[in-house]
């Protein structure tokens, strides 16, 4: 804690706030189940207070244990982890091994569950729980849009929009993803198609396929169904 540039009142409402605020340092560290105690002595006249802290044993990373309804082998799950056992324990791994897995698009449900450390133990295991989605998924989408002639700003009546996405996860079991959108209006058309593949040549850099067609069609004035151009 920085030391303050002048005294300040002793007010008892700061101490669990000083408090929680040492506890959290600690447990960036890894010092999961540290003692933090407060004792108020006199010193040189007046009364400071001092802190006593015991941070306990520094926690790891332990095992993963998986209970998964996947496909994909235990060794390419494993991979995706943003933390080895023996790393010192630090919970933004784990939600970044969850932002890494919600990414994939291949798991209905995801969890992690630290597990309790016993007496003696400085490594704490992790359950991860994955359910997989479904291989094919196909969503459509459909609605209404309203056109004008920009330049003018003058309303040119109402236009139609619709579309889907159709996907398929995981089809050569790498954790590889195919995407298919397609969508439809009446001065705009778009074919989008993506292809992800994790891990290319085992190495931890994902691999995208994208290849896109788009066509638009700029209106001309109210009156006339010719457009000015074509892009």
């Amino acid at each position: 804690i920085a030391a303050a540039k002048k005294a300040l009142p002793y007010d008892t409402s700061m101490l669990p706030a000083q408090k929680r605020f040492l506890s959290e340092q600690l447990q960036k560290e890894g010092y999961l189940f540290p003692s933090i105690q407060h004792e108020l002595i006199t010193q040189d006249g007046g009364r400071c207070i001092v802190w006593k802290i015991d941070p306990g044993a520094q926690i790891q990373f332990g095992k993963t244990i998986l209970s998964a309804q996947s496909d994909l082998p235990f060794e390419r799950i494993i991979r995706e982890l943003s933390y080895r056992e023996g790393d010192v324990w630090d919970a933004e791994k784990i939600k970044q091994s969850f932002v890494r897995f919600k990414s994939l698009n291949l798991f209905d449900s995801i969890s992690f569950s630290p597990l309790a450390v016993k007496d003696g133990q400085v490594r704490r295991d992790i359950l991860l729980k994955l359910r997989k989605d479904d291989p094919f998924e196909l969503r459509v989408r459909a609605g209404l849009e309203f056109q004008h002639i920009r330049q003018y700003q003058t309303f040119a009546g109402v236009a139609y929009k619709v579309g889907g996405t159709f996907m398929v996860k995981n089809p050569t079991n790498h954790g590889d993803l195919f995407r298919f959108d397609a969508d439809v209006a009446r001065s705009h058309r778009e074919v989008h198609i993506k292809y992800l593949y994790p891990w290319v040549f085992q190495a931890p850099i994902d691999g995208i396929l994208d290849a896109y067609a788009i066509k638009y069609e700029q209106p001309g004035y109210i009156g006339n169904k010719r457009n000015l151009y074509t892009l």
